[in-house]
């Protein structure tokens, strides 16, 4: 389906983006694009009956990290913030 197709697409690049972030300047994003590749992989795995928070949460984060992207170094402990308190939110 095109849902599906969607979510691998986004999964890809989301992988992808992570990988190529890690240990720069960028790397608060890394761990935001870890987070959003975490609901995606939870979405993937049952798309028909995805927690509608979840599906609430992948345009929050995709706006989170492009954020991130701008943020100062002050700013990294915020993506961070972000990243753990989806991690660590109750399902």
């Amino acid at each position: 389906t095109d849902t599906k197709k969607a979510l691998d697409r986004l999964k890809y690049v989301t992988e992808d983006l992570s990988r190529r972030l890690k240990d720069s300047r960028y790397d608060h994003v890394s761990e935001l694009c870890n987070t959003l590749l975490g609901v995606v992989s939870k979405v993937c795995k049952k798309p028909k009956q995805s927690e509608p928070k979840d599906l609430k949460l992948l345009p929050n984060l995709a706006q989170a990290i492009d954020t991130a992207f701008a943020a100062d170094g002050d700013d990294t402990s915020i993506a961070r913030s972000i990243a753990d308190s989806v991690q660590h939110r109750k399902d």
